[in-house]
């Protein structure tokens, strides 16, 4: 039964496609949020000029943030990508593809369900499963599971990250004290 072995690589494919799409939005969202919090965060201490409880709080809310995004959509999502923590099943998989292609999404749950019963199964039911899961696969065979994942939707953040970077890029020429005595001390 090689052609179930093909549609479990495809599937096996998109998951590994879909980690690698989360963590390129994690990417670009940290980005953006470290860039924008930094900018607040010496803008806030350079013209504010706090005490040292104050500077505290914004370093640690500073360090929490970017640590929270670090640690949930750019650690996690590379863990299971490397396979060092458990991602989604081939059955969360079908449903995220069903739902980008309705007209197979029924069919790829019922195959790899099917699948799931032949393995278990060694009765005469046993040639019942493998016709049905052949003719399962000739259905869903047409369909690249790759497709599901759109990269369009991750370039949104891009838009996002843009608006900022011209923000830090401006603060910089303009106001490059603002980072160096703002940000020095906050560290202090």
């Amino acid at each position: 039964m090689t052609q179930i072995q093909d549609v479990l690589k495809q599937l096996d494919i998109f998951i590994k496609k879909y980690y690698k799409n989360q963590l390129i939005k994690g990417l670009l969202l940290l980005i953006g949020v470290f860039i924008f919090s930094l900018c607040l965060i010496s803008g806030l201490e350079y013209f504010g000029k706090f005490n040292k409880l104050i500077r505290f709080l914004l370093f640690a809310s500073f360090i929490s943030i970017n640590g929270f995004i670090i640690l949930n959509f750019c650690l996690i999502p590379l863990l299971k990508l490397i396979r060092l923590r458990k991602g989604i099943s081939s059955i969360e998989a079908s449903r995220i593809i069903g739902s980008f292609f309705p007209e197979i999404s029924d069919k790829l749950t019922n195959l790899l369900q099917l699948n799931n019963d032949l393995g278990k199964d060694d009765s005469s039911n046993y040639i019942l499963l493998e016709a049905s899961i052949i003719q399962k696969i000739s259905k869903i065979n047409i369909f690249s599971f790759n497709q599901a994942i759109d990269y369009s939707k991750t370039k949104k953040y891009l838009k996002l990250i843009f608006p900022v970077l011209f923000l830090f890029i401006f603060l910089i020429i303009y106001t490059p004290t603002l980072f160096t005595q703002g940000s020095l001390r906050i560290i202090e």
